[in-house]
């Protein structure tokens, strides 16, 4: 008999394996639910990051904020998102599920290859904030060895 116990051959080389340390990162990367007054920011808005050759474009998952909720910083070589979603109003004193975050966030991307800081631009839209960077057109400097 198979390992199934039907009588079958699995190949368990072809099998969608499931990868806990990239389970783990994102879990770290998005932050899990506050549980107490001294723990840091209680969420972080999924995010995606993809690059064509001039550009890198980042979109994140911001339902709910304006763009005066959010900060978009720039250094010669990373990109912070930073934001505050308000909490619940106070008179909402029982709840049967929060799985919202609230309060402040912070994400910042770096890159291998300089960007252009001026070139940067920000869109709001339908919840969703899409950071456009264009890649430096500074070449790699080739220093000689002696």
């Amino acid at each position: 008999m198979g390992p199934t116990g039907r009588g079958e051959v699995v190949d368990w080389l072809q099998m969608a394996s499931w990868d806990h340390l990239s389970d783990l990162l994102v879990m770290h990367e998005r932050g899990l639910p506050s549980r107490g007054p001294s723990s840091g920011a209680s969420w972080v808005p999924a995010v995606d990051l993809h690059e064509t050759p001039t550009r890198y474009v980042l979109t994140a998952e911001v339902p709910g904020l304006a763009s005066s909720d959010i900060d978009v910083r720039v250094t010669p070589n990373s990109v912070t998102i930073a934001g505050r979603r308000p909490s619940l109003p106070i008179e909402i004193r029982q709840f049967l599920r929060i799985e919202r975050g609230q309060g402040d966030f912070s994400r910042t991307f770096s890159f291998a290859d300089a960007i252009d800081p001026s070139g940067i631009g920000a869109d709001l839209s339908d919840g969703v904030l899409t950071v456009t960077i264009p890649r430096s057109g500074a070449a790699a400097l080739k220093i000689d060895v002696e």
